[in-house]
């Protein structure tokens, strides 16, 4: 049986409580992330995707709900020592390598940042030589360390802020949109290099993004996500090829098919219904959905 690294129990979060303009950035949500996989997150802009991670980060306070991670309540964490024992085991790769990057921080700073806050390292030789086994890791060659970021390519920044997450060695990655703002050629190659150090390091990732044609390639199960509810969760395989809530056809009739014939007549349709308020049920082994 699969060991679960992330249980999520009804998390809710609200903003602006009690204000006119409340928000229910996440509104009951549930699910399981099990140790070694890739759960990927899908949903249109301000679905509550990225807020969720944030939440299992310990980044945000969640409204209610339960957050286990590795067997261990993460919203009742008390204590700096025990928070940064947290957050050593956790990490995030943001969604803009363009001003996710401090402009003045040289690469080496960059990546070194999270060694220096967990005192992982103390001494100058012991960080370069950290800093360059990581920059190898993910197809940097060492002697950029010195550069600063406006002096990389989009592909190369994402490549520096994915081995400033890796630096403290942690065994969950939150990747936040980590494609969105690069071409679509270096998104293969990012998606290749993730894969590569899932593999390598035992990594567990929560992969977030509105584009579920690239999530499909390195996702293990898919949940998808529309006004802080999920709709829809199951394997890669299922969701794509067998999609059952409107919402999860409509994200897949927006994926352009490089076949000119199938473009043309392709039908693209759009989900603009609120969704309803009702419990993911399991209609097949392991594919749930909200449907009345």
């Amino acid at each position: 049986m699969t060991e679960n690294l992330v249980e999520v129990h009804h998390l809710k979060k609200y903003f602006h409580q009690g204000r006119p303009d409340e928000v229910h950035a996440i509104d009951d949500v549930s699910f399981n992330i099990q140790r070694g996989e890739v759960f990927g997150l899908v949903g249109e802009s301000g679905s509550g995707k990225t807020t969720t991670g944030r939440c299992i980060l310990n980044l945000y306070q969640p409204t209610s709900g339960d957050i286990i991670y590795d067997g261990e309540d993460v919203t009742k964490l008390k204590g700096h020592q025990k928070l940064k024992e947290f957050h050593q085991k956790t990490s995030m790769i943001f969604q803009d390598p363009y001003s996710s990057l401090d402009p003045r921080m040289s690469v080496r700073d960059i990546i070194a940042e999270g060694l220096k806050i967990h005192q992982k390292i103390t001494n100058r030789e012991e960080f370069d030589e950290k800093v360059a086994e990581t920059m190898k890791l993910v197809g940097l060659t060492p002697d950029l360390m010195n550069r600063y970021p406006y002096e990389f390519s989009g592909g190369q920044r994402q490549r520096i802020g994915i081995a400033r997450s890796l630096a403290v060695e942690p065994e969950f990655v939150v990747a936040d949109e980590p494609l969105s703002a690069l071409d679509v050629s270096i998104q293969a190659q990012i998606v290749q290099l993730m894969e590569h150090l899932k593999e390598v390091r035992n990594l567990t990732y929560l992969f977030i993004a509105h584009d579920i044609s690239m999530v499909r390639y390195i996702s293990d199960r898919i949940g998808v996500m529309y006004h802080g509810k999920l709709l829809e969760l199951g394997t890669a395989d299922e969701i794509v090829n067998h999609p059952l809530h409107p919402y999860t056809q409509s994200l897949l009739s927006a994926v352009p098919v490089p076949d000119p014939t199938y473009e043309r007549v392709r039908k693209q349709f759009t989900y603009d219904e609120e969704p309803a308020n009702v419990p993911l049920r399991e209609v097949k082994p392991g594919h749930y959905v909200a449907l009345t």
